[in-house]
């Protein structure tokens, strides 16, 4: 199916987007103006595999651009935390109402099926049993509010035009990739790093908890079997009160319950939440994933990816890559703060057996040295408009001094051009403290540590892909992306492609001297200075003079 699915860089959209490419195999656009909690991140390892438009919901010509050949909507694009919403409902009136009858004016003006993804909290607080779907709309603060006006607006559209449209309210759900406002991944990141956990009230407040990969699923049902015009409730297997919750996140991840904090509760806040799930049970969906289970993932997913929560705890992460300056000092302290998350990072078990291995037993050449023996983060000028991309560290050589491309026969080689060029201060790198500079080129690696036989995993390449992409929007003023190698080519077009570049179909081979224009960017393939490619004079001085001068020229 052809899907035009919004918000679908958030939390639970990027989890739809991910299962309808992978379970189903359809075409998705996704539409997100990526506000503090849509993260291109959040689709890193599915961003070759959809078109990214961004733009935003209330927008009539973002949304035309978006919806060009969809056979329907799924609407995740919202406003969601409570807290935000009693402080600025403005924000939430214009996305969840003003946003949603945009989208249905396009589903009606193209004749598509429309599914509004909403929440259990528009009907309110309930002291026992559970909301069916014929409950009363109840809602308490201006995120349900708005949420139920977007859900009337549904209705409205199927009772007055005939739209073909449909409801899926979930509870509270949970997960991986979950903005760190929500109780579960605060709770989470919070005491994983030893800090204090705030608990609303007396943390008697009860929730209907449901994975967000079976809610994803209930939403798809919803969209393949579900009767137009109806609403479908999609709630989790399992109750918990949030006290329950903090202290069991506490025993999974070692913390103490001296770091529960209780603080004054919010205004508003509904004692419990309980959803009904028989009428989509009925349709034939069941929940897989019991709150034990799913909360134990979670905690692990936390816990070996902290790639992509470190930006946001630090503050780094910006988003969209909007509010950075296009001065170099705010640029280079940005990068400052990527480069020490990269440097900290053990995602792969067998890069990081390996490089520390190497690092220990070391080459009889350097035994009197000491091995850098971590990750690589880039290196260079942070106002470059020229970034080369690269395959990996060499063992003994970035794997030894700690910056990329130096102490190595392919540094020599990459080093002496740049500097026949006229972007590096010296023809030579032997460690990171012998005074190479770089202006106007800024080196990263597709993957940041040593492999074994150079050989990278899939996988492994996947988790760095993120790095890049985040390189890529703080390095704001790169024009031209000189690719060292088949490898260095396919990790900058995934690279350009999570950052909401469209690439081009068929996909654009890599060649030496080969030169492709995407969006704000040109692509230049330059065959990789690898001993093997300068030795056998595949690549020679003049050709890669050629390529450096050829970048000059395209980034002047």
């Amino acid at each position: 199916m052809r899907l035009l699915v919004c918000g679908g860089a958030g939390f639970i959209g990027s989890t739809f987007v991910r299962l309808r490419v992978r379970e189903h195999g359809d075409e998705v656009t996704v539409l997100d103006k990526l506000t503090y909690a849509g993260r291109r991140e959040n689709l890193h390892d599915v961003s070759e595999d959809i078109r990214f438009v961004h733009g935003a919901i209330e927008d009539p010509e973002a949304v035309a651009d978006a919806v060009a050949g969809a056979e329907a909507i799924v609407n995740f694009a919202a406003e969601t935390h409570v807290d935000r919403s009693i402080a600025g409902p403005e924000a939430f009136i214009d996305t969840n109402v003003r946003g949603t009858q945009v989208l249905l004016e396009a589903a009606r003006e193209h004749g598509l099926r429309y599914v509004q993804v909403s929440t259990d909290e528009v009907y309110g607080s309930i002291e026992e049993g559970s909301f069916t779907e014929e409950s009363p709309l109840a809602p308490s603060s201006p995120y349900s509010a708005t949420k139920t006006g977007g859900d009337l607006l549904v209705s409205s559209y199927f009772h007055t035009y005939g739209l073909e449209t449909l409801i899926c309210r979930g509870s509270n759900n949970y997960g991986p990739y979950q903005y760190p406002e929500k109780l579960i991944p605060l709770m989470i990141l919070n005491a994983l790093a030893g800090d204090h956990l705030p608990v609303y009230g007396d943390g008697k407040n009860v929730r209907n908890w449901l994975y967000v990969e079976d809610f994803g699923r209930g939403i798809g049902h919803v969209l393949a079997h579900g009767v137009p015009g109806e609403a479908y409730n999609c709630g989790g297997p399992d109750e918990c009160e949030n006290l329950v919750v903090v202290k069991r996140i506490l025993e999974l991840t070692g913390a103490d319950e001296s770091l529960i904090e209780y603080v004054t509760d919010r205004p508003g806040h509904d004692r419990r939440y309980s959803l009904s799930s028989a009428k989509l049970q009925r349709l034939g969906w069941q929940a897989r994933v019991r709150f034990d289970e799913g909360l134990a993932q979670t905690v692990a997913w936390y816990r070996e990816n902290a790639w992509w929560w470190e930006p946001i705890r630090s503050g780094a992460y910006r988003p969209g890559a909007e509010g950075l300056s296009d001065a170099a000092g705010t640029g280079a302290s940005a990068l400052k703060a990527l480069s020490e998350q990269i440097v900290g990072c053990r995602r792969c078990p067998r890069l990081v057996a390996w490089r520390e291995e190497v690092a220990r037993v070391k080459r009889a050449a350097f035994a009197d040295q000491d091995y850098w023996g971590r990750p690589l983060p880039g290196f260079g000028d942070p106002a470059a408009p020229v970034l080369i991309v690269g395959l990996a560290p060499a063992a003994h050589g970035g794997n030894r001094t700690g910056r990329i491309f130096t102490g190595d026969r392919s540094g020599d080689w990459l080093f002496a051009g740049l500097y026949r060029a006229g972007y590096a201060n010296q023809p030579q790198s032997i460690s990171r403290e012998d005074g190479l500079a770089l202006t106007g080129c800024y080196i990263a690696a597709a993957v940041r540590c040593a492999p074994p036989a150079n050989r990278p995993l899939p996988s492994e390449r996947d988790n760095c892909l993120p790095y890049l992409v985040r390189e890529l929007e703080l390095l704001e003023r790169v024009r031209v992306i000189v690719c060292l190698g088949g490898f260095g080519w396919d990790a900058a077009l995934r690279a350009l492609a999570a950052h909401g570049t469209l690439v081009p179909r068929p996909r654009p081979r890599f060649g030496h001297g080969a030169e492709v224009v995407m969006g704000g960017y040109v692509l230049l393939g330059c065959y990789h200075v690898s001993q093997q490619n300068t030795f056998t004079g595949r690549l020679t001085e003049p050709m890669l003079d050629a390529v450096f001068a050829r970048a000059r020229e395209l980034s002047a």
